[in-house]
């Protein structure tokens, strides 16, 4: 049988049992406990209200799951690291591309060199000497031996290594051309 409750009044579901129904009386209210007060400065707070120290115990271990004289075996097995490459390891590639741009006239070209071989670019030659890369297994980054020189008299010369990810460590000075290096393959 369902009812309905409204305030004070419950009234059942069916029409040939509509009743008024009695309200519960509601149980008087819990008094809260009295605050704790204060310890005077004179007088020590009572020993079971003073903090723990911050103790942690070892938990006991649980009993093994084997029978005595049973044979063990373990939870998990070791796992092996992945080979990985020295972090100062570098492969060796056949050819090397570079930016070359003009800051007169904005131009940008794009160069392939093959190592031991050199290219023009207006008055620069650009010697390629060697060309790595990093394994793939590491951070990637390129890496290239350039001999730069300007057929013209008094420009700088340039004769280092050049990485692709830090072109601003080690590069050309020159006052008209920038070079960088776009990677090795």
């Amino acid at each position: 049988m369902k009812a309905a409750c409204f305030a004070v009044l419950c009234l059942a579901a069916t029409p040939s049992m509509a009743q008024p129904a009695m309200a519960q009386p509601v149980p008087p209210p819990v008094p809260l406990p009295a605050p704790l007060a204060a310890p005077s400065p004179t007088q020590s707070p009572p020993a079971d209200t003073l903090p723990m120290p911050n103790v942690i115990e070892a938990p006991t271990p649980p009993p093994p799951d084997v029978a005595p004289g049973a044979e063990q075996r373990p939870l998990a097995t070791k796992l092996q690291p992945p080979d990985l490459s020295p972090p100062n390891t570098w492969l060796p590639r056949t050819k090397a591309t570079f930016r070359v741009m003009n800051k007169i006239d904005s131009t940008v070209q794009e160069l392939t060199v093959p190592v031991g071989a050199s290219v023009n670019f207006e008055s620069l030659t650009i010697r390629l000497s060697g060309c790595y890369v990093r394994p793939p297994d590491l951070p990637a980054d390129a890496t290239a031996h350039l001999t730069i020189t300007d057929s013209r008299p008094g420009q700088p010369s340039f004769d280092a290594w050049m990485l692709q990810n830090e072109p601003a460590l080690n590069m050309l000075e020159h006052p008209v051309y920038d070079v960088q290096l776009a990677g090795c393959f």
